[in-house]
C-alpha cells in the first residue's frame, strides 16, 4: 500500500515537474533555433564581408593606377608647355630675323 502511495506521488510529482518543466524546454528549443538562425546569419554576413573586403582591394589597386596615371599625364602636359613656350621663343626670333631681313632690303 505504501508502495502504490509512493508510487502515486512520484507519478504526480513527474506529471507538476514535465507541466512545469514543459514551457522552459520550449524556450530552451527556441533559443537553440534561434542560435542556429543567428550563425546561418554570421557566416552569411562573414561571406559578404569578405566579398567586400576583396572589392576594395581592387578598388585601391585601380585608385592607384589611377593616381599613377595622372601624374604622367601632368608630367606631359609640363612637357608639352615648356615645348611650347620654345617654339614660342624660336618663332618670336624668326620673326625678328625677318623684320631684319626686310629691313635691310
Amino acid at each position: 500500500m505504501e508502495k502504490e502511495i509512493l508510487e502515486a506521488i512520484g507519478k504526480l510529482l513527474d506529471e507538476k515537474l514535465d507541466e512545469k518543466l514543459s514551457p522552459i524546454w520550449k524556450e530552451i528549443r527556441d533559443l537553440k533555433t534561434d542560435t542556429e538562425l543567428i550563425k546561418a546569419q554570421q557566416k552569411e554576413l562573414e561571406s559578404l564581408l569578405n566579398m567586400l573586403l576583396d572589392k576594395s582591394e581592387i578598388n585601391r589597386a585601380e585608385h592607384n593606377k589611377l593616381t599613377h596615371d595622372m601624374a604622367q599625364v601632368l608630367e606631359t602636359v609640363n612637357n608639352i608647355r615648356r615645348d611650347l613656350t620654345a617654339v614660342e621663343i624660336v618663332t618670336a626670333r624668326n620673326m625678328e630675323n625677318i623684320a631684319h631681313l626686310k629691313a635691310i632690303k
